[in-house]
């Protein structure tokens, strides 16, 4: 098994951890970078060892800026060389403006009205930033108008990105600095969202030496395989864009019950 990242991702420790879980457990593990893969006798290798399983962390967007360089990554992929998990099929719903099809009325009578019913509880409003009419709360509005007034209601981001990088969080963010961030954003592939009330809890942390406590921000995505869950990875932050990268931090979640 390799578990694919380039090599001076921030992540890596973590994903050294992940090795160390799956040598446990008998399973052979590397870490590799997509650039130094080769493809010989119709397997994928990594340091000239056949690689069984990918498990992708690196980002679909980092590989196709470097796709000269990961050629042999990119051909075991297409010719099924190995399984991968984390298939580049799942960029279509990693992009964020994915969410702005699941809410645009636009798109309603493509799902059930189950479907309608979940999304409209789990899914926050989402629009593509673009000149148009569309609804919200039941009320039609120029989309560009409203996102202007009614900045300390959402949130600004780049479809496509990842990290936490360049999210304006309206209400956080100037009046002038986020009129700038909306007219840069029309014609490019950029989001509105709904803002969501972010959950709160005391956390044990170090401050000059003494132990106290501290108010983070907290966010947990389960993650579901076949319709079971499986498992769970809870982050918190001082900040309203909650991410390791972002300053934020990965912390243990205990299911109780």
């Amino acid at each position: 098994m390799a578990i694919v990242d380039w090599a001076e991702v921030k992540t890596r420790a973590d994903q050294e951890i992940l090795r160390e879980a799956f040598l446990a457990r008998g399973f052979d593990c590397v870490l590799a970078d997509p650039r130094a893969m080769t493809v010989r006798a119709g397997r994928l290798r990594t340091s000239g060892r056949p690689v069984d399983l990918v498990y992708r962390r690196a980002v679909l967007s980092e590989l196709v800026d470097h796709e000269p360089e990961v050629q042999a990554f990119l051909i075991a992929y297409r010719d099924r060389l190995c399984p991968f998990v984390n298939t580049l099929r799942c960029r279509l719903s990693e992009d964020k403006a994915f969410f702005a099809v699941l809410t645009d009325e636009a798109f309603g009578s493509l799902m059930s009205e189950d479907e309608r019913q979940f999304v409209a509880r789990a899914v926050p409003w989402t629009r593509k930033v673009e000149e148009r009419r569309t609804v919200k709360d039941g009320r039609a509005v120029d989309l560009v108008p409203f996102v202007l007034a009614e900045r300390e209601r959402l949130v600004l981001k780049p479809a496509h990105a990842y990290g936490g990088r360049s999210v304006f969080v309206g209400d956080e963010t100037p009046a002038m600095e986020w009129e700038a961030a909306v007219r840069a954003a029309l014609g490019s592939p950029w989001v509105v969202q709904e803002r969501v009330v972010i959950p709160e809890e005391p956390f044990p942390a170090f401050d000059g030496g003494s132990l106290g406590f501290v108010s983070l921000k907290v966010n947990t995505n389960p993650f579901y395989v076949a319709g079971q869950d499986v498992g769970a990875v809870t982050r918190a932050s001082r900040s309203s864009v909650i991410n390791v990268s972002a300053g934020g931090g990965s912390i243990p979640t205990f299911v109780i019950g």
